[in-house]
C-alpha cells in the first residue's frame, strides 16, 4: 500500500492536482509507523467499533480468544496524536445499543465524524434514540 499512495502523489503532482486517501480499519494493526505514515500523507481513517469494551470484544475477540477493544483503543491513540489523520469512526449497533451512546463513544475515542450502523434487523430505533433528540430525528 506504501508504494501505491507514494505512486500516486507523483503522479499526481506531475499532473498538477492532488490525491486524497481513504482507508476503513478495524483499528488493530496501526502501528507508530503506519500511524506516521498516515499522517504524512494525510490519510481519513474510517475505524470501526462495536460499542463499548464489552460489547466489542464480544463481537471482535481474536482468533485466540482475547478482546480486541484495549487495542483498538491503543491504536487511535497513536492516529489522535498525529494532526493531519481526520477520524471517522463507525459503530455497529448490536444487542440494542443507543445511538447517542454510540455517538458518544465515538467522540469519546476522538473521532472528529461518526456514523453509526445497524447490523441486524428487528430493533426499534425509537428506543434507541435520546428522548431530547426524537423532536429532532
Amino acid at each position: 500500500m506504501m508504494e501505491m499512495v507514494e505512486a500516486a502523489e507523483a503522479r499526481a503532482q506531475r499532473a498538477g492536482t492532488k490525491v486524497e486517501f481513504h482507508i476503513t480499519t478495524n483499528g488493530t494493526l496501526i502501528s507508530d509507523a503506519i500511524a506516521n505514515f498516515m499522517d504524512r500523507h494525510r490519510f481519513t481513517v474510517f475505524f470501526s467499533i462495536d460499542g463499548d469494551q464489552e460489547r466489542h470484544d464480544q463481537c471482535r475477540p481474536y482468533t485466540d480468544g482475547r478482546g480486541s477493544f484495549a487495542d483498538v483503543a491503543a491504536n487511535l491513540e497513536r492516529l489522535r496524536a498525529r494532526p493531519n489523520v481526520h477520524l471517522i469512526g463507525s459503530s455497529v449497533i448490536r444487542d440494542d445499543l443507543p445511538v447517542h451512546e454510540a455517538v458518544a463513544l465515538l467522540r469519546s475515542l476522538g473521532t472528529h465524524q461518526c456514523k453509526v450502523e445497524r447490523a441486524h434487523g428487528g430493533i426499534d430505533f425509537t428506543r434507541l434514540v435520546d428522548a431530547s433528540l426524537q423532536t429532532k430525528v
